[in-house]
């Protein structure tokens, strides 16, 4: 009940969504990956190749080494807080796909110094959805959205289009846009080095063309008269 169409599954759909922001993302950016279901699987850490990412989206079969049960997103949160909170302050940005369906919640964890955004993102139909398990199954906004207020971040419905690039715009520019350089003392002290340097190898030629012109003449001293 996914898509534009609504004729996509929810993974396919989580699958578009995903591959359009890392592919967006520049060479800087470190990617850490869970997939979850009943428990969460932490699939990769620190990794700086999309390559990765391209290929555990691709029909990777997390359900096998899972198993079957209930959606348990209080536990996948708890992992993925886990699994930053020794990262530096403020430099992650924390990314949730889901439908919303899970057991209950019960108490999140705080979230780390080191999440610097957070964004929940939900996929199926908001409405109509399907029945799956014996209950019927659909986009939960209200979860979501207290997910995303507890992780102090934004809840944005991804089921029909994708991200845009405004949700995500500090890190597009911070992996693409090299950094200002600040200056410090040892930047200064290596300014007036140089510049003393070439007013000492300039002294000789100022002399020669900017001294004056006249010239010592020693005397010759005459003998006493006896």
């Amino acid at each position: 009940d996914a898509g534009e169409t609504g004729e996509l599954t929810r993974r396919e759909q989580m699958n578009q969504v995903v591959t359009s922001i890392v592919e967006r993302f520049g060479r800087h950016v470190r990617y850490t990956l869970v997939c979850f279901y009943t428990r969460p699987v932490p699939i990769v850490k620190d990794a700086s190749d999309k390559a990765i990412i391209y290929n555990v989206l691709d029909d990777l079969p997390i359900e096998d080494v899972i198993g079957p049960g209930k959606t348990d997103l209080a536990s996948a949160v708890s992992k993925g807080l886990e699994l930053v909170a020794d990262k530096p302050e403020r430099s992650t940005t924390f990314i949730l796909v889901t439908d919303g369906d899970t057991v209950e919640l019960g108490e999140l964890p705080e979230v780390s110094p080191s999440v610097k955004e957070a964004l929940v993102l939900g996929v199926g139909n908001k409405t109509t959805g399907i029945s799956i398990d014996g209950h019927m199954s659909r986009q939960d906004p209200a979860v979501l959205s207290f997910i995303a207020s507890h992780l102090k971040g934004e809840y944005v419905d991804v089921n029909e289009k994708l991200l845009g690039s405004s949700s995500i715009s500090h890190l597009v520019q911070e992996a693409n846009t090299p950094a200002k350089r600040q200056w410090n003392l040892a930047d200064l002290a290596m300014l007036l080095f140089i510049i003393s340097a070439c007013l000492y190898a300039f002294l000789p030629l100022s002399q020669e063309y900017l001294g004056s012109e006249w010239t010592a003449i020693k005397s010759k001293s005459k003998g006493a008269a006896v």
